[in-house]
């Protein structure tokens, strides 16, 4: 049986189990807007640069005295880094997530084609952190407003590899 912090084998990830701050993960392909989502959450304009090239945590507190740990990564698939970078530096955003990790926010683009690595970065995460991923990732598309159709037909038209991920995350524009 495995215990509440213990997710795959011998694969441990902290499972948030603190109420006073939220901590999200942001990630996905270079250029896919995952340092601007973060600087909207957080609410300030600069806290996270436009080439994010290690991990970095930064911290809200809103009105309601929500705190809220918003992580950056890398983006995946930099061809100008080094292989087995962008992997190291997602398992890096574990150690900044000190009480656990309450979601996982993948960062899609409208103005990119959705790819098969994208896909396939999604179902490894899922192995490593367990189906329970899904339960805890929110797929975001940025650039929304280049879109010459509605989000429906966007989703309706959508790649295959895409599709995967379709049937199991919730979507925002």
């Amino acid at each position: 049986m495995q215990s509440p912090n213990t997710v795959k084998e011998d694969c441990i990830v902290p499972i948030a189990t603190s109420r006073e701050a939220k901590t999200l993960v942001l990630f996905g392909k270079v250029g896919n807007g995952k340092s601007a989502l973060g600087n909207s959450i957080i609410g300030k304009k600069e806290l996270f640069s436009g080439v994010t090239t290690t991990c970095k945590l930064e911290t809200t507190t809103f009105d309601d005295g929500q705190v809220v740990n918003v992580i950056d990564t890398p983006g995946l698939f930099d061809q100008s880094r080094e292989p087995g970078y962008s992997t190291r530096e997602m398992a890096k955003c574990i150690s900044l997530a000190k009480d656990g990790i309450d979601g996982f926010i993948f960062v899609c683009s409208i103005r990119t084609t959705f790819s098969p690595e994208e896909a396939c970065v999604f179902q490894s995460l899922r192995k490593i952190f367990s189906e329970k991923f899904i339960n805890y990732t929110i797929v975001v598309f940025t650039g929304g407003d280049e879109l010459d159709m509605t989000f429906p037909e966007y989703l309706s038209k959508c790649p295959p590899s895409l599709q995967v991920v379709q049937e199991v995350c919730v979507y925002f524009l």
